[in-house]
């Protein structure tokens, strides 16, 4: 398998000419994951078609991870499904992430190849049967209500980051970060002495703050994920800045 990393300098776009330069005659599938976790970057119109031109050129499915679709601070309308845009992909969405309905563990996948879809559920019946039914029906009755269930967790989302445009301007010297597009999760750079791992490590121990470092994304930069879909934001910053308070004095 060939990993392409996004890039910090590049505001973690997708890089459409490294894709294509590591396409290989025995690539059968290219993965994305868009809004991406952990930076918070989302796959524009353009993009997106640009890649669907890669994989039909050369005959390979394209596999999209849209979990955080509909969710976050994207500036602009959001780009259709990838399965809705070419028969052979897959779009891959679940009740747990944009929808905050994680205990449902209902998720779907979408695709025009019908012959497919009949493998992928063959597959579902091999390994787990069936799904709750009262998850189900309490699905149905959320993708009912869709658009106030979305409008609630996006005012939470869109508070939240402006709580970290706050608190990441008022702590430049320590912290940098590619202000998130879609999603609920941010990567931060690390600008202080000692590693990402030990910083994180400390606050979790200190104050219950949970940050995880770039290394749980076998990253070895010095940046940390940081999520903000929780309505206790506030109460998390300020035990992040009493930590701060105590890192500095």
């Amino acid at each position: 398998m060939t990993e392409i990393k996004l890039k910090e300098e590049n505001d973690w776009r997708i890089d459409l000419h490294a894709i294509r330069d590591a396409v290989k005659p025995n690539t059968k599938c290219i993965i994305i994951n868009f809004p991406h976790n952990p930076t918070g970057q989302v796959i524009e119109e353009g993009e997106l078609h640009a890649l669907i031109d890669i994989c039909k050129s050369n005959g390979i499915w394209l596999f999209s991870y849209e979990v955080y679709r509909l969710l976050g601070a994207s500036n602009k309308p959001w780009v259709s499904p990838a399965a809705c845009m070419y028969n052979q992909a897959l779009s891959l969405g679940v009740m747990s992430k944009a929808f905050g309905m994680a205990g449902l563990r209902i998720g779907w996948i979408a695709c025009q190849a019908k012959t497919f879809l009949k493998k992928v559920i063959q597959v579902k019946y091999y390994t787990s049967i069936c799904n709750s039914a009262p998850s189900e029906v309490l699905t149905l009755m959320a993708l009912h209500h869709k658009d106030a269930i979305l409008e609630r967790n996006n005012k939470i989302i869109a508070d939240n980051l402006k709580l970290l445009d706050q608190f990441f301007t008022e702590y430049s010297f320590l912290f940098q970060w590619v202000r998130p597009q879609g999603g609920c999760v941010g990567f931060v750079k690390y600008k202080g002495s000692g590693s990402v791992e030990s910083f994180c490590e400390q606050l979790v121990n200190t104050q219950n703050v949970l940050l995880m470092p770039a290394s749980i994304y076998d990253d070895e930069s010095n940046h940390f994920r940081i999520g903000f879909g929780r309505k206790n934001m506030p109460q998390c910053l300020d035990q992040f800045k009493e930590f701060l308070s105590y890192e500095e004095s």
